[in-house]
């Protein structure tokens, strides 16, 4: 393809559903230098179910599902940089060798209780499975001490109270610059989220202008089924596990003062 040429860095942002991944992709979409594939993996989950709502002729078969995916991931793009979101659940510890060594793994997660009152309002019938927090944990755990990269790791609600911080931080840990123009943008429809028009998954961060603070109330788990209530305390354990790990915000009076900020 003319034009077209290895990218410089291969970033993949692995996600959970409901957990402000799509605002933290939209900020990358901002980037001139950056090319952006959104869920290419969701076909190795979800392919037949995909294919009714959402055909794509050139995947027709599970082979063809997996050729255009790591063609997707490890071919030449027309910018330097490649910029992949993606939810771990969908890739399966078998692809782990193929899929992950190329790229720089990075990983962002939401506290349980908000992630699954949410997916609940869009999709009641999800799975433990796909909740998330199980694929997060082990796909965590293969990038570190596998592959040795280091962990990093976006807590969503630090990059809604603080994200000009945790992007700053972010970009340092994956070796690219951070401009904050980047933290606004004009609403309307994005290449490739038409996936999961179906679902509406997408519209709020469709709708949006730039980095919503989120609410400071306390998520009323009262409101899900028992069945819903019963992953809570493994998703619990998980996120802990992982948030203690995350890149803990500059300009969050907790953890320490703002970049520049001189000490009285």
């Amino acid at each position: 393809m003319e034009g077209t040429r290895f990218p410089e860095k291969r970033i993949v942002l692995w996600s959970h559903p409901r957990s402000v991944s799509t605002a933290f992709e939209l900020v990358f979409e901002e980037r001139a230098d950056t090319e952006i594939v959104h869920e290419p993996c969701a076909r190795l989950r979800h392919r037949r179910s995909l294919q009714r709502v959402c055909p794509d002729p050139e995947v027709s078969t599970k082979r063809d599902v997996q050729q255009k995916i790591f063609w997707q991931l490890l071919g030449p793009h027309e910018k330097p940089l490649l910029f992949v979101k993606d939810m771990a659940y969908y890739v399966r510890r078998r692809y782990y060798d193929v899929l992950l060594p190329p790229m720089t793994n990075t990983f962002i997660l939401r506290n349980p209780e908000e992630s699954l009152i949410s997916h609940y309002k869009k999709f009641s019938r999800f799975t433990f499975e796909q909740a998330g927090y199980a694929a997060m944990e082990e796909m965590h755990d293969y990038v570190t001490n596998t592959l040795r990269q280091p962990s990093v790791i976006v807590d969503g609600n630090d990059f809604r109270r603080h994200p000009t911080s945790v992007l700053r931080q972010y970009c340092h840990a994956v070796g690219i610059t951070h401009d904050e123009r980047t933290e606004k943008w004009v609403s309307g429809n994005v290449k490739g989220w038409e996936i999961w028009q179906h679902q509406g998954w997408h519209r709020e961060a469709e709708r949006s202008t730039g980095i919503i603070p989120p609410k400071e109330s306390t998520p009323d788990v009262g409101l899900l089924p028992r069945r819903v209530r019963n992953m809570l305390p493994e998703c619990r354990r998980i996120y802990e596990k992982l948030f203690e790990l995350r890149m803990k915000p500059d300009d969050d009076p907790r953890y320490g003062m703002e970049v520049g900020e001189e000490v009285a």
